[in-house]
C-alpha cells in the first residue's frame, strides 16, 4: 500500500460522532436522574474523545499530505502521533508503513505493522455502526498492506535465487565453508530464504557444527534446523562450561528425536557411529 492510496483520509470527512452520541446519551440518562456527577464524567469524556478524535483526524490528514508532497519524514512524526492518540485505530498505521515505504524502510515498515496486529482487536459481532465498519474496514486495509509488502520482499531477497542455477547455488550452500551459525543467518534472512533452504537444499543442514558459545545461542540454532535432516552433529566445545554444553545438546537430541542422526562427534575428533536401528533416547548408553 502506497501513500497514494491513503487520498481519502484528505478528501474524506473522518469525523464519527457515535463515541460521542454515546457519551451525551450517558450524561443526558444521569441528569434525568440527576446524577449530575456522573452526567459530568460524560460530558468531561465527550470532550477529552473531540479533543483526541480532532486531533488524530487533522494530523492524519496533514501526515498524508507531507507524504504527496514528498516530506515522508515530517508526515512519519504526524503518523506516530496519531498511533499514540489512538493506538487501537489502524489509520495510523497505515499512514506510517507507507511512508516509510516510499522511504524504502520496509523493515521499519513491516515493524509497523506488526505492533499494530498486536494492539487492534477486531469484534468478530456483526458491525452495528458506521464506526465499527470502518474499523473492520482498516483491519482488512492492513491485512492486505502487510501480505503486499511481504510480497514485495520476497521477490527483492530472491533476486539472486532466481538468477543462479539450482546446482551452483546447492554447491554454494552445502560448501564446508559455511558454518551453522552463517547457514542459521541465511535461512532466517526471510520467509522466502527459509523455505527455499529447507526445502530445496535439504543437504546443507547434514551436517551442524557446535563450538563454544551461549547455551540459549546453540539452542537457538538447533531448533531453526529440522531433527529429520541432521546426519551428523560436531561437538567443537573447550571452555570450563564443555561438560555442561554437551550434555545440554545430547539431552536436546534425545528429547527433540533427531532419529536420522548417524555420527556424532566430539572435540577429540572421535567419531560415534549411531545405527539406524539405535532408538534415540538410549543415545547417552551408545556413548
Amino acid at each position: 500500500m502506497t501513500i497514494q492510496d491513503l487520498i481519502g483520509y484528505v478528501t474524506e470527512d473522518q469525523l464519527e460522532c457515535h463515541t460521542l452520541q454515546q457519551f451525551s446519551g450517558n450524561a443526558k440518562k444521569a441528569f434525568a436522574i440527576k446524577r449530575y456527577d456522573v452526567a459530568i464524567d460524560q460530558l468531561t469524556a465527550a470532550i477529552g474523545e473531540i479533543n483526541r478524535n480532532l486531533l488524530a483526524t487533522i494530523l492524519l490528514k496533514r501526515a498524508v499530505v507531507q507524504g504527496f508532497r514528498g516530506t515522508p519524514e515530517a508526515g512519519l512524526i504526524d503518523a506516530y502521533k496519531v498511533i499514540e492518540l489512538l493506538p487501537d485505530q489502524p489509520e495510523g498505521y497505515l499512514c506510517a508503513a507507507s511512508l516509510l515505504r516510499s522511504m524504502n524502510e520496509n523493515s521499519a515498515a513491516m515493524r509497523v505493522y506488526s505492533i499494530a496486529f498486536s494492539r487492534i482487536n477486531i469484534n468478530n459481532n456483526n458491525n452495528n455502526n458506521s464506526e465499527e465498519r470502518k474499523h473492520e474496514e482498516g483491519y482488512q486495509r492492513l491485512i492486505r498492506a502487510k501480505c503486499n509488502l511481504e510480497n514485495q520482499i520476497d521477490c527483492i531477497n530472491t533476486t539472486l535465487l532466481r538468477k543462479l542455477p539450482l546446482e551452483l547455488l546447492g554447491h554454494i550452500f552445502t560448501s564446508s565453508l559455511l558454518s551453522v551459525r552463517d547457514r542459521i543467518q541465511c535461512a532466517s534472512t526471510c520467509r522466502a530464504w527459509r523455505g527455499f533452504l529447507l526445502d530445496e537444499i535439504p543437504r546443507m543442514w547434514r551436517q551442524i557444527d557446535l563450538v563454544d558459545m551461549p547455551e540459549d545461542v546453540m539452542i537457538r540454532q538447533l531448533s531453526n534446523v529440522r531433527s529429520t535432516q541432521i546426519r551428523k552433529v560436531r561437538i567443537q566445545f573447550n571452555g570450563k562450561r564443555k561438560a555442561q554444553l554437551t550434555e545440554r545438546v545430547l539431552r536436546y537430541l534425545t528429547d527433540n528425536q533427531y532419529n536420522r542422526l548417524e555420527v556424532l562427534g566430539n572435540n577429540t575428533n572421535k567419531n560415534i557411529n549411531i545405527s539406524h536401528t539405535i532408538i534415540i533416547p538410549f543415545l547417552f548408553l551408545a556413548i
